[in-house]
């Protein structure tokens, strides 16, 4: 009887659908301006002279949804994920995440910082002597 009342002690709380739901809102609204706003403003940004590229939108977009999906995810998940998860899942979720939105933050980053140095570079008049 007291091995009973102590395992029931030691279980989880267990966890409603009202304790997901910020979580739940909250990818939801991220998904919605990933997929359709970002590409939107992307699109009327670039205008109808701007080349198109992958998923018929402007070069860099998709880059960017990618990076904006990670990253939010892991904001989210961490920010509303403590309710939705037990402790241990929590940490191994947010530990993840963030393990996937560091390298992605760098590589967009990195690769805009890089594109960005070879326009100005590609602008530079040469200082040949002829």
């Amino acid at each position: 009887m007291a091995t009973l009342m102590i395992a029931q002690t030691l279980q989880a709380p267990t966890r409603s659908f009202w304790d997901t739901l910020p979580l739940l809102v909250a990818e939801i609204v991220l998904l919605i301006v990933v997929l359709w706003v970002h590409p939107w403003l992307a699109r009327k940004k670039g205008g109808e002279s701007a080349p198109l590229r992958g998923l018929n939108l402007p070069q860099g977009s998709v880059r960017s949804m990618l990076a904006l999906a990670t990253v939010g995810t892991f904001v989210v998940v961490a920010t509303f994920g403590a309710n939705a998860f037990s402790d241990e899942d929590y940490q191994r979720a947010v530990t993840i995440l963030g393990t996937l939105a560091g390298p992605i933050l760098g590589f967009y980053f990195g690769s805009r910082h890089a594109e960005s140095r070879h326009s100005a570079s590609a602008d530079r008049p040469s200082d040949e002597a002829g």
